[in-house]
């Protein structure tokens, strides 16, 4: 005969309590024999998996409704509610680790200066929460592999993203002015601030492009080409960008050229 269990033998099994069993029981989810004229509900080893199944679904975040529709239905599109919730739990990484960041960054401003720099964390929070708008993510999953979004959400590279803001908005900001002032792109100002930008940028992606240089570049090429989505970058301006990579590129051109005569 095979090995069966009462409920509180199978309470302490599963780690479910035994109103929880009754719970699931009477919700259909998880239904044991009943004795005919006692009504003692007992479990066997079948029901021991699918407490397991129902264990691992509400653990990865199914609902009760969903992990119902799994155990009853066959046909019950299991692969595609998987990847809405894996896609729910990244996003959730993503959004800790942010602000963890803003967190971090809070005491490292307290403990330096007596005070927390409430504008500048704002602006910083307002960039984080453009990155979780669903055109921004569609825009992502557009552009981006799972992994390398994996990889824009963690920590690290979120940190390095503010330590750099308010160096790159000040850059955007006098490149503004010029473009504006009609500025050669060539002339010598313009090109002292593009030794600016090139300097900055081989800098912060030597951090934040360390594992993956091909990565910045395609970034790059995002924002000159202006598919870049609304503030996400705080500062950019796509007709600045592109005012920029011409004096960019001549700067470079330009050291290129002395690097070949030595």
């Amino acid at each position: 005969m095979d090995k069966t269990w009462g409920v509180k033998e199978f309470s302490q099994m599963t780690g479910f309590t035994v109103r929880t069993l009754h719970y699931y029981d009477e919700e259909k989810l998880l239904v044991p024999k009943k004795r005919k004229y006692t009504g003692i509900r007992i479990y066997t080893y079948d029901d021991f998996l699918t407490a397991q199944k129902i264990i691992v679904l509400k653990y990865i975040g199914l609902s009760l409704d969903q992990i119902k529709h799994t155990l009853a239905d066959p046909e019950f599109d299991l692969l595609t509610s998987l990847q809405l919730q894996v896609e729910s739990l990244r996003d959730s990484i993503a959004q800790l680790n942010k602000g963890l960041v803003i967190a971090e960054k809070s005491v490292e401003d307290f403990m330096s200066t007596g005070r927390i720099k409430y504008d500048e964390i704002g602006n910083i929070l307002n960039t984080f929460k453009v990155s979780h708008h669903d055109l921004t993510k569609k825009w992502s999953k557009r552009n981006f592999s799972d992994s390398e979004r994996k990889f824009f959400d963690k920590k690290e590279f979120q940190k390095t993203k503010i330590d750099y803001e308010q160096e790159w908005v000040r850059l955007f900001t006098e490149a503004k002015e010029f473009l504006l002032q009609k500025q050669d792109p060539y002339s010598k100002d313009v090109q002292n601030l593009a030794k600016q930008w090139v300097d900055l940028w081989n800098e912060m992606s030597s951090i934040q492009y360390s594992e993956n240089e091909e990565l910045g570049e395609r970034m790059w090429s995002l924002m000159k080409s202006g598919d870049v989505p609304d503030n996400l970058i705080a500062g950019y301006d796509h007709e600045v960008v592109s005012y920029m990579n011409i004096a960019m590129e001549y700067y470079e051109s330009l050291l290129n050229n002395k690097k070949s005569e030595n």
